[in-house]
């Protein structure tokens, strides 16, 4: 390719079609990694803030004995 002339309509149509596909995919992963992030920290948060259900035996006062 000789360097005096410009480049063709179609390599530069190209160039931006690529170029656009590249700034889409980077922003939808880190939209995805971001979602993922957050919704970690979320079920995280939940498991933390849930009880466990107690047992009958924890409450027993007779013994053990049914």
């Amino acid at each position: 390719m000789d360097p005096s002339h410009p480049a063709s309509p179609r390599s530069r149509r190209l160039r931006r079609w690529l170029i656009g596909v590249g700034v889409t995919v980077l922003i939808l992963g880190l939209y995805a990694f971001s979602l993922n992030w957050f919704a970690q920290q979320l079920g995280d948060d939940m498991q933390k803030s849930m009880r466990l259900p107690t047992t009958a035996a924890e409450h027993e006062t007779s013994g053990g004995y049914y």
